[in-house]
């Protein structure tokens, strides 16, 4: 009889050469391969891995590219009376998050550990204390709507008074993080959209539904331009004149219109 590691090989060899020959020839191959051999219902070999090695499949396994679209919902708050008022002042937005969940963090405890790694909670104060887990390295951020998440900051939470100056953190360190950004909806490349794009020290890649006007695909690139025009200054300026071959300016993010991100429902 053959051990597991001849099965997983023969199986292997099977998949590696049906490219080479016809559909017809290969569905007759798979299917003798499970009748003699009929697939396994777990991994039975993974624990007998090196560490470094299951380390290095989680590692693989991990989502890449992962869309987490940001939008906002109005809430009501309840008055002193329990009953929802009709009142402006008693609504407010809320930052709305929907997104696949990272499976890995619940698989077992050695995958949560690893996936923590790369996904690590975000936005705790804004979602009420319920952070959810972000890549910013890989995945796309995708806003419809900035107000959503900037202007309107929000003001209670089920527990009382939110920690403005946590949100504001948060603000500051998801500016600082995100390198791809989806712009959607009705949101207008105004004075606001560019400050606040502006101000995304690492962005590499910003896509939008339509192509800029060419006033605001200007302004953008002065900004960007007069942005690290103030870092070599800052960094003269800590180095006391003395200019360095070497300095951190970041490179000016890519413009890319709907064609360039087609797996993106909009």
């Amino acid at each position: 009889m053959e051990d597991s590691s001849s099965t997983m090989a023969t199986s292997y060899r099977l998949r590696s050469s049906s490219n080479m020959i016809c559909p017809t020839a290969a569905s007759k191959a798979m299917t003798t391969t499970t009748v003699l051999h009929p697939p396994l219902e777990s991994f039975t070999l993974f624990p007998k891995l090196p560490i470094e090695l299951r380390i290095i499949v989680w590692v693989l396994a991990l989502p890449r590219s992962r869309r987490i679209k940001m939008s906002g919902q109005v809430i009501k708050i309840q008055n002193d009376s329990g009953v929802h008022s009709r009142s402006r002042s008693l609504e407010q937005l809320r930052l709305k998050i929907k997104t696949p969940s990272v499976s890995m963090l619940g698989t077992c405890q050695e995958s949560r550990q690893v996936a923590l790694q790369y996904y690590s909670p975000q936005l705790g104060a804004r979602l009420n204390g319920n952070p959810i887990n972000i890549d910013y390295e890989t995945n796309v951020i995708i806003m419809d709507g900035l107000c959503y998440f900037n202007a309107v900051k929000p003001l209670y939470n089920f527990n009382g008074v939110i920690d403005h100056a946590a949100v504001e953190k948060e603000l500051v360190h998801f500016k600082d993080k995100v390198r791809n950004l989806v712009l959607v909806g009705n949101l207008l490349m105004g004075g606001k959209t560019l400050a606040f794009v502006a101000e995304m020290k690492n962005l590499e890649t910003l896509t939008l539904p339509q192509e800029l006007p060419e006033s605001c695909a200007n302004d953008l690139h002065r900004i960007w331009g007069e942005r690290n025009k103030r870092i070599v200054q800052e960094e003269e300026k800590a180095r006391n004149g003395e200019k360095s071959a070497v300095c951190n300016i970041r490179p000016i993010p890519e413009i890319i219109w709907k064609r360039g991100l087609p797996q993106i429902s909009w």
